[in-house]
């Protein structure tokens, strides 16, 4: 699919010049040709995805008992136990056809019709159902069953199993309730299954009590209105372009301001990305002191860039209208100065940078002003033009179950008064005394403290206060894991990655901790050794990173439990740092590759084909100046002789 779009951009654009060649030439129709140029304007805007559809469940569906009875022929199938014979525990079963879905599902969700419900003997139809009382109820992922027989019973998983559907505790209303099938209908889809078949029962088989505990709901012999159906969408073709940095970059650090890129290189280089225009503007702050570039903020209209010099062991400051560039020297020598983040609210100035001392176990903060940024060197400046390349990426899609270990909000965690080292306008927290071994990396704030992470098991949390400083440790619940980067959302909750940099067993996670409840969320990311390293979190609340090692970029959706997985068509590329933009493209370094990639889940970057918008422009120019400027035919004058007399 991917080639055949390619393609046709290809083949439209070609027959665009032809038609051109044509017009100039021979100024002949033009409509043809203002309907192509049309084509190369729409064509790559096109967010290419079918429909949402439904699927219904086979005439099939329906019930076996743990006694071997059958029924697979009423307008409702059931679950739970019942008293003929007492005790007895029933199964239902549902399938769904495949036949004619074919590629990668953006969703799935399973929709039951829930009609009666019963609670020791006593029937219930009206909203909300009293819970049956038998734990959750499950749906189970089986394979096809044919037609129902007593060995369906006992049907075990095949995996990428839906999950609780009904909460032991829920009382649901009368009418449709839905599960995310997504990974579930995706493994049938790519094992060329010809169903999507599904076991539901509850989870504790009968309570022995003699007495009726169930679920009835509607099945394909109940009709349209309640019968069992899939809706599902296929994923849009998710557009991946990458623009390739001068060899020996090693960009890092990545910002998106105002539909420019910025980005921070190893090499001794901050640089932006114009991405319709495909030009770079790179300065050499190496020539100003500055060494190796970690990660930066940038302010205004790209009006000041401040970012940190890992190796050089300083914070710098970036003037891109004057080329020049400023350092002030960490006070703590080789302190490895890594993550950078501004206040949580300011007005025109942030007053200070605060950043991490990765190499010496410190946080610093810098105050602006004064004498501190007043010495400017120059920053030469280059640009350089660079055609992209454009892939459509399919993704790897995986239901993970994460683990949640609830918090105690009556135990705060273990708390530690940090006095300030002070050294001019510069002030350092070490943590060595509490926070042994630990490497902050990265650094952000919220409304009263700034937080960080470790490269070990725990969070941290400096909060300043007219009483003194203090150092909050909340501690994660696997013991292994090394925590790099995080970031805010808008409830309050701190997102953070955990993985191993280097060779190595560190668990590789996206986690979730809640500060008022403590309660920590954690899922881990399918491709073993992958290392989650940057984290971003878009406006609908999806949690992007890049796998520095696992060569992709990943997507979390938090509401269903589903990580998706873009690989990169460059290999061992080293995706690194990441950000969205206002639009929700996803933006991220490669460092080992030395490119800049843009990711657009609506399938919408700059494609390669056509080559840009201003070809197209000029195209459609020579379209109007062709049809309206035709050169008038010329008029042959006729004398009329009689109309002459002669004197």
């Amino acid at each position: 699919m991917e080639k055949l779009i390619k393609l046709s951009y290809i083949f439209i654009y070609y027959l665009t010049c032809i038609w051109m060649r044509i017009i100039v030439v021979s100024r002949i129709s033009s409509t043809i040709l203002i309907l192509l140029i049309m084509m190369l304007w729409i064509l790559p805007m096109m967010n290419i995805n079918a429909s949402p559809a439904k699927v219904y469940s086979e005439s099939s569906d329906g019930v076996v008992t743990s006694n071997g009875g059958i029924n697979d022929g009423a307008p409702s199938f059931w679950i739970g136990d019942e008293t003929n014979p007492p005790n007895t525990v029933i199964h239902g079963f549902v399938k769904f056809s495949l036949a004619g879905i074919t590629g990668t599902l953006s969703s799935a969700r399973l929709y039951l019709y829930v009609e009666v419900s019963a609670h020791d003997s006593v029937w219930d139809s009206t909203s909300p159902l009293v819970n049956p009382g038998l734990g959750d109820c499950q749906i189970i992922h089986i394979d096809d069953y044919e037609t129902l027989d007593p060995t369906d019973f006992g049907s075990f998983s095949i995996g990428n199993d839906p999950g609780v559907l009904i909460g032991s505790a829920e009382t649901p209303n009368v009418g449709y309730i839905s599960i995310d099938v997504t990974a579930t209908m995706q493994d049938d889809i790519n094992h060329g299954r010809a169903f999507t078949a599904f076991m539901i029962k509850l989870s504790t088989d009968t309570d022995y009590d003699g007495m009726v505990d169930r679920l009835i709901f509607g099945s394909s012999e109940s009709g349209a209105t309640r019968a069992p159906y899939i809706e599902y969408t296929l994923l849009s073709l998710v557009g991946l372009t990458e623009w390739s940095l001068p060899a020996g970059r090693a960009p890092l650090g990545i910002f998106v301001d105002r539909g420019e890129v910025w980005y921070a290189a190893g090499n001794g280089m901050i640089g932006k990305l114009d991405p319709p225009s495909n030009m770079f503007v790179e300065w050499s702050v190496r020539t100003g002191g500055a060494e190796n570039p970690a990660s930066l903020k940038v302010l205004g209209f790209g009006d000041i860039v401040y970012f940190t010099d890992r190796a050089g062991n300083k914070i710098c400051k970036l003037i891109p209208s004057m080329d020049k560039v400023s350092t002030a020297t960490v006070p703590t020598s080789n302190s490895g100065p890594t993550g950078i983040t501004f206040p949580y609210f300011f007005i025109d100035s942030p007053g200070s940078i605060t950043f991490t001392e990765e190499w010496r176990n410190k946080i610093g903060r810098l105050q602006l002003g004064g004498l501190i940024f007043d010495v400017l060197l120059p920053a030469a400046r280059s640009s350089t033009t660079v055609t992209p390349t454009f892939n459509f990426i399919t993704p790897e899609i995986h239901i993970v179950t994460p683990t949640i270990t609830p918090g105690n909000p009556n135990l705060p965690p273990p708390i530690a008064s940090v006095p300030p080292e002070v050294s001019g306008p510069f002030a350092e927290w070490p943590l060595s005394a509490f926070m042994a071994g630990s490497r902050p990396m990265m650094v952000i704030p919220d409304e009263t403290s700034y937080w960080f992470t470790t490269y070990r098991n725990y969070l941290g949390r400096l909060v300043s206060s007219t009483r003194g400083d203090t150092v909050y440790i909340f501690n994660l619940p696997t013991p292994s894991a090394s925590t790099i980067d995080l970031k805010l959302d808008s409830a309050g909750n701190i997102w953070y990655t955990a993985g191993n940099l280097y060779p190595g067993s560190s668990p590789d996670i996206i986690g979730k901790l809640e500060p008022a409840t403590l309660t920590v969320t954690e899922w881990i990311v399918p491709t073993t050794g992958g290392t989650p390293f940057s984290l971003a979190i878009d406006a609908t609340g999806m949690v992007w990173f890049t796998e520095l090692h696992g060569n992709k970029i990943g997507r979390l959706d938090p509401t269903t439990n589903t990580i998706y997985e873009f690989p990169l068509p460059t290999s061992n590329s080293g995706p690194a740092g990441l950000s969205i933009d206002q639009d929700g493209n996803i933006w991220f370094t490669e460092e080992n590759a030395n490119k800049l990639g843009g990711l657009s889940p609506a399938g919408k970057m700059v494609p390669e084909f056509p080559a840009n918008i201003l070809v197209m422009i000029i195209a459609t120019l020579i379209v109007m100046l062709a049809t309206f400027c035709k050169r008038p035919k010329k008029k042959r004058l006729k004398i009329d002789e009689t109309r002459f007399l002669t004197l």
